[in-house]
């Protein structure tokens, strides 16, 4: 986050996960040093430090370290929750509560894997910006759930290089990750 933010990038992404007990953390991976996050408490989680004694950051700690600037967009990383649909619809609730709460609304954008957690990002704030990212629907099937946008793999993108230009047409948003090689960009 820092240093997206001293480099001035346009945006920076983070992944969020939700504990057991309901503690919405900052975290790449489902488990956080051998410790599966969807069934520790943020407490459990909390007896394991970082290399520097740095805790594990709740996604609230985050977003305010982000809000400290107005330049580089929040991407907000929702996973999804490996304990079932409704855990991954709880995470949205919570998370938009956060958001709302925190008044970070105009920073913040959001990309998941669950079409459904981008389907109730929607329901619950008309004016997020919401993208989808497994690659499964096409630009026509996002603008008809109103999403912003998709953030599809590179792969994807190679089966289906129509698509770009369809969510160009339609005023979606395009985003491509796992750009490795200086062809593919």
């Amino acid at each position: 986050l820092k240093a997206a933010i001293d480099q001035q990038v346009w945006g920076t992404e983070f992944d969020v996960h939700l504990t057991k007990d309901d503690v919405l953390v900052v975290n790449h991976d489902l488990d956080y040093y051998g410790l599966d996050i969807a069934t520790s408490t943020y407490e459990e989680l909390l007896t394991i430090k970082q290399q520097k004694k740095k805790k594990i950051p709740t996604a609230e700690e985050y977003i305010k370290e982000g809000m400290k600037q107005k330049k580089t967009k929040l991407i907000y990383e929702l996973k999804t929750n490996k304990l079932g649909k409704d855990r991954t619809i709880k995470s949205v609730e919570l998370t938009i509560d956060l958001i709302k709460k925190l008044k970070a609304q105009k920073i913040t954008e959001y990309i998941a894997f669950s079409y459904d957690a981008c389907l109730k990002f929607r329901e619950l704030d008309k004016k997020a910006k919401v993208h989808y990212l497994n690659g499964d629907k096409t630009p026509q099937q996002l603008k008809d759930a109103r999403l912003t946008g998709f953030d599809y793999n590179i792969g994807i993108l190679k089966k289906h290089p129509e698509w770009i230009a369809e969510a160009k047409a339609l005023k979606l948003k395009t985003n491509v990750w796992t750009v490795n090689t200086q062809e593919d960009m």
